[in-house]
């Protein structure tokens, strides 16, 4: 799923629950238990037998501006990721923020109490993983800001991130956690990556090493190479 398909289902839900204020017979009891089903209680008792909540809360936005902000920020940075780690990434990261969005909302609820934290709903723990990801591991990667021209993505980041915290305190939490859970992805992409070039520069180490022999061998003859040589030609020829 790319990011632009994340962005319309947010806003297909954001529509919909529109919709049903509009048609409800009793507006705001019917609404109130039509939330309760798609965005997450504060009370984890509440949350265990409706576990999709904890994911299907990242899709549901009831304010505009809240839906406006969240998909500015998913689609601008959703798709730098989706360049540089394809949309697998950007899927898994949105609804692995939000995983962990729900378990700091939850735990910040069990911890102050459940009384004044009613739901948790909004894309903005899941943004802000993909958010903190991008900016980890592009740092310098620059975008085109109107009036600014290219600036580099570690000086626009701070900026969304004050987006998302500017909201109600009791989402703090989910925010952090969806910080935390961007950030882990990152260093588990900067350490794949690094695996990755390491194993490159080996490899490419043998097969200097192989030409290298063989441009002996038959410059000089197969006897010229000593027997060193000739069994370090038999491993690098039988490994590649």
């Amino acid at each position: 799923m790319n990011c632009r398909r994340l962005i319309y289902i947010n806003i297909a839900v954001y529509v919909a629950l529109k919709l049903l204020w509009l048609l409800l017979p009793d507006v705001p009891a019917d609404f109130e238990a039509v939330l309760q089903w798609i965005a997450l209680p504060a009370s984890a008792a509440d949350a265990l037998p409706r576990p999709w909540t904890l994911l299907s809360y990242s899709f549901v936005q009831v304010d505009f501006i809240h839906l406006l902000v969240n998909m500015l920020w998913l689609g601008w940075f959703g798709t730098i990721l989706s360049g540089l780690r394809g949309n697998r990434a950007v899927t898994a990261l949105y609804l692995g923020g939000a995983a962990a969005g729900a378990c700091g909302f939850l735990l910040q609820s069990a911890i102050c109490g459940t009384d004044s934290y009613g739901v948790l709903a909004g894309a903005s723990a899941a943004t802000a993983a993909i958010t903190v990801a991008t900016t980890a591991i592009a740092p310098r990667y620059r975008v085109r800001l109107l009036f600014f021209g290219e600036i580099p993505l570690i000086f626009v980041a701070p900026i969304a991130l004050i987006s998302f915290f500017s909201g109600a305190t009791a989402t703090v939490a989910a925010h952090i956690g969806g910080i935390a859970a961007g950030a882990a992805a990152a260093v588990i992409w900067r350490r794949r990556a690094r695996a990755n070039t390491e194993k490159v520069r080996q490899h490419l180490k043998r097969l200097s090493r192989k030409q290298a022999l063989l441009d002996k061998a038959r410059s000089s003859g197969y006897g010229s190479l000593s027997e060193t040589e000739r069994l370090e030609l038999f491993n690098l020829t039988d490994n590649n």
